[in-house]
């Protein structure tokens, strides 16, 4: 897992950001959250505004009911989405849910065709076992080229 652009979003509005990264590779949770501590404090900010917890679901529950965070931002499932919203409204909290096939890919008119076929079948193919990641949607902005495309692609 990336941070979201919801990370950044909270961070460029003055919002410290706590997120959980993936349960099965703690140790790129640690080497995400201290590349961008670097990244904060070559620009005077201090690294702490951007906090990362190792955990599973115990985790997921104490961050959800902590009336100290505001805004809960969670990426998963419908199922449990639903769950967070519920317990983070009943506590008079905020809740942005991305859930269940949320993702797309937008390609713009100017863009480079190989790469954005390139990004396209690796997004919607190479990621297909984990669900949630998987590109779903696809917006093209170049419909003349598009008409003219071969098909083999």
């Amino acid at each position: 897992m990336i941070a979201r652009k919801n990370d950044w979003l909270a961070l460029v509005t003055g919002n410290c950001v706590i997120w959980r990264g993936p349960v099965e590779s703690p140790l790129l949770t640690i080497a995400i959250t201290k590349l961008i501590a670097g990244v904060l404090e070559k620009n005077n900010l201090t690294g702490s505004i951007f906090t990362s917890f190792a955990g599973g679901s115990e985790l997921n529950k104490a961050i959800v009911k902590d009336t100290r965070i505001p805004l809960v931002s969670f990426k998963g499932n419908s199922q449990v989405g639903k769950v967070v919203k519920h317990i983070v409204v009943e506590r008079f909290g905020k809740c942005l849910l991305e859930s269940d096939r949320n993702n797309a890919i937008t390609v713009q008119s100017d863009a480079d065709i190989q790469l954005a076929v390139e990004a396209i079948v690796r997004d919607t193919v190479g990621t297909a076992d984990q669900g949630l990641s998987t590109c779903h949607r696809l917006e093209m902005y170049w419909i003349d080229y598009v008409r003219d495309m071969d098909p083999s692609l």
